[in-house]
């Protein structure tokens, strides 16, 4: 019953020249043969390459790309980006970049790429575009989805909004996406808590959504309040209980097992090193945690996206990469959003049901 992690698709196996930024300009001839755009945003003479005309993109919005050289090598001037005056903001190398995936800045109004001329029929492995031009091959398009969560879900410490996986998984998939996160709080209900549990905000869930997420459990843990108790309790303020108290409701109000899936937290600690299993906690380790949610749900039925397993936020075993992925060991950076989006859309295109 249960769901894991799926790994990564390709979202751009299929129909790649389509709303492809970087072909069009090839295919077009819209770009000036032997000149390179350079990272200051100007260009410089070279022999065999090209550097595009100023194009018109989106800012604020994000672009997956790859640019490389003929062999197939990354492009150190892959080309700048430029405000509505033409002047330069960034090079695209400088950004930060998940899965070939960039955040274009809002003040960004035009693109110029260096390109290879040997390409003059078009790339068969260079693009650039935006990730809402594929939304074609999503079965999530036109759908509502919420996304019930904790400070994780609602984006605390990230620069936007965004950077948030909701707002990432609407670009991707096409769907609309309603952001549910609450910054501290829980599954569970615990007497006493100011901050309004999972159990007191489901209720606040359009119930014309046509899929949930629920992404929880890290503050049930860290907290040290939550009991985790078994599969089949039902008072919340144990963590099973308050996982069957989540799918009841949802139930009763016309969602089923393929409409609800649980995503269990990434391996975390907290900025003074302190990991999951140095926390103390006296109810259990956090994979005595995990392994409640996922038993509670395989006991209803109910679909799992296990992150803690899937090896790709490995900050404990791999301390470099909590700079990489989180802002503070906990809460995910844009790149650590990035990766909840994608394991939630790749889990709906491989599970249509």
């Amino acid at each position: 019953a249960d769901k894991l992690f799926f790994q990564p698709r390709d979202l751009y196996a299929e129909s790649r020249f389509n709303g492809d930024l970087y072909n069009q300009c090839i295919l077009n001839g819209t770009y000036t043969a032997d000149k390179y755009v350079t990272d200051e945003g100007t260009l410089a003479d070279t022999v065999g390459l090209g550097a595009s005309d100023y194009i018109p993109i989106t800012g604020g919005s994000l672009y997956k790309y790859v640019l490389t050289d003929a062999s197939g090598v990354a492009r150190s001037e892959a080309g700048c980006f430029y405000d509505s005056n033409k002047v330069k903001v960034v090079a695209i190398r400088e950004l930060t970049v998940i899965d070939n995936t960039i955040f274009v800045p809002e003040n960004v109004a035009f693109v110029r790429f260096t390109i290879g001329l040997t390409q003059a029929t078009g790339s068969a492995y260079n693009y650039f575009k935006r990730l809402d031009a594929l939304q074609q091959n999503s079965v999530l398009k036109g759908m509502k989805i919420a996304v019930l969560g904790d400070s994780i879900t609602f984006g605390h410490g990230l620069e936007n909004q965004d950077q948030r996986y909701s707002n990432i998984l609407a670009r991707m998939s096409g769907a609309t996406v309603l952001n549910y996160g609450v910054s501290g709080s829980k599954m569970s209900k615990i007497a006493g808590d100011e901050i309004p549990s999972f159990v007191d905000r489901v209720s606040q869930i359009d119930k014309t959504c046509d899929k949930v997420v629920i992404f929880g459990g890290t503050n049930d843990y860290w907290h040290n309040k939550t009991a985790i108790g078994f599969r089949t309790m039902t008072n919340p303020d144990h963590l099973c209980g308050a996982v069957n108290t989540l799918i009841t409701y949802l139930e009763n109000n016309g969602f089923t097992n393929k409409d609800i899936v649980f995503v269990i937290p990434t391996l975390q600690s907290y900025s003074d090193g302190n990991s999951f299993e140095d926390r103390g906690n006296h109810f259990g380790t956090f994979v005595d945690f995990r392994n409640a949610i996922i038993r509670t749900c395989g006991y209803r039925s109910i679909p799992v996206i296990d992150l803690f397993t899937c090896g790709k936020i490995d900050i404990l075993s791999n301390p470099s990469l909590k700079d990489y992925y989180t802002t503070d060991g906990l809460h995910l950076n844009f790149r650590g959003q990035y990766i909840v989006a994608k394991a939630i859309y790749d889990f709906f295109q491989s599970n249509t049901f």
